[in-house]
């Protein structure tokens, strides 16, 4: 038989265990909110990229190009496919050297979810 001081301490451990739990749901709840948010508003960074290689677009017109961007100190490259009505990646190669406006949608650069916007005029 437990006596009272056990059964009380029993309860107290079961009470913060469920204090426990339910912090860390709303915990990570809340974290995945403020992420979408940063998501659904277009990003939290935004930097300039240079298109440095560019392949022969598909039937669907979509062209992978590959991009270096950079953020603080730091360099990053990365890949996308975009439409290419506004360039040649199989002949001319018109992408490469174009500018680019990068939005990256966490704080992690590396994060999968970059797009590139518009093509700006390159300087």
């Amino acid at each position: 038989m437990d006596t009272p001081n056990e059964h009380a301490s029993g309860k107290v451990y079961f009470t913060l265990m469920f204090l426990f739990v339910v912090g860390l749901i709303a915990w990570i709840s809340y974290a995945n909110y403020e992420n979408d948010k940063i998501v659904s508003a277009g990003g939290l960074a935004t930097t300039v990229g240079t298109i440095i290689v560019c392949e022969s677009p598909d039937r669907n017109y979509l062209s992978t190009i590959q991009y270096e961007y950079h953020v603080n100190d730091s360099a990053y490259v990365g890949f996308d496919r975009v439409a290419c009505s506004w360039c040649d990646c199989a002949e001319q190669k018109t992408c490469l050297g174009k500018k680019f406006s990068v939005v990256y949608a966490n704080a992690d650069p590396s994060h999968s979810s970059i797009k590139l916007d518009a093509p700006q005029s390159s300087e």
